[in-house]
């Protein structure tokens, strides 16, 4: 099923370079075959997140609804109900924003972490997703870039996105986990996330402790303050 996503992903990144070396041609003349490519990406996403147990920065949820996204914007482009430029761009920047902010705040989650590698190298793509999607809403008063060359990087930007998923997920058939190498495996994970989670909870308590010390001084050094300020006003009344 890894295979699969990484398929699709090719799938996607290979129509956006085809639209980027055919920028000169208009949208409507490619729109089927975007909206295609868009649709069988949604499904791949759908099948894989209905046969795998996920095990990666997203959530079955999180790909779920990535998937059903793809789908209905593959079968808008392919009725034919979305052929002006401005709409094919807002749609894209939308899309592309969205997945962005999704890729670089789901590694800040509670989920299993991959290495630190990973994690920079996923919050690098969603900077990245996330400022081309809002720049899209500017393109007309900046590069004014063609439709095509628009549309090429971000289905470009979202095979990358979906072949970092395809890389991050772990998965296991169900029907494998019965056996006991499965179970210690799975056990090994868990005391991983736990071990995460522990050391998380430390830096936090730690954190806390500092700002609590910190407070206490504050506070003991206002009342020094106060009891100078007090015993200066009864040395002048006396």
């Amino acid at each position: 099923m890894r295979t699969l996503m990484m398929l699709a992903s090719i799938l996607c990144v290979g129509t956006g370079t085809f639209c980027i070396a055919n920028a000169s041609v208009p949208f409507i003349s490619v729109a089927f075959v975007v909206g295609a490519v868009i649709l069988i990406v949604g499904i791949c996403e759908l099948i894989v997140n209905r046969v795998t147990v996920m095990r990666s920065y997203e959530t079955k949820s999180d790909v779920a609804i990535e998937g059903i996204t793809s789908v209905i914007l593959g079968i808008v482009f392919l009725s034919g109900q979305v052929t002006e430029d401005s709409a094919v761009t807002t749609l894209f920047a939308l899309w592309i924003m969205i997945d962005g902010l999704k890729a670089f705040f789901v590694t800040e989650g509670f989920r299993v972490r991959l290495e630190s590698t990973s994690n920079t190298l996923t919050k690098l793509l969603g900077t990245i997703m996330t400022i081309y999607g809002v720049y899209l809403f500017y393109n007309s008063r900046f590069l004014n870039a063609k439709l095509l060359t628009l549309v090429g990087i971000s289905l470009f930007l979202l095979g990358l996105n979906r072949f970092r998923i395809a890389l991050a997920i772990e998965y296991q058939k169900p029907s494998v986990l019965t056996g006991n190498r499965e179970k210690l495996e799975e056990a090994r994970r868990d005391e991983k996330v736990a071990m995460q989670k522990a050391k998380e909870g430390i830096r936090e308590t730690k954190a806390a402790r500092a700002r609590i010390d910190k407070a206490r001084e504050a506070i003991r050094k206002e009342e020094m303050m106060l009891q100078g300020t007090e015993r200066r006003r009864r040395a002048k009344k006396g």
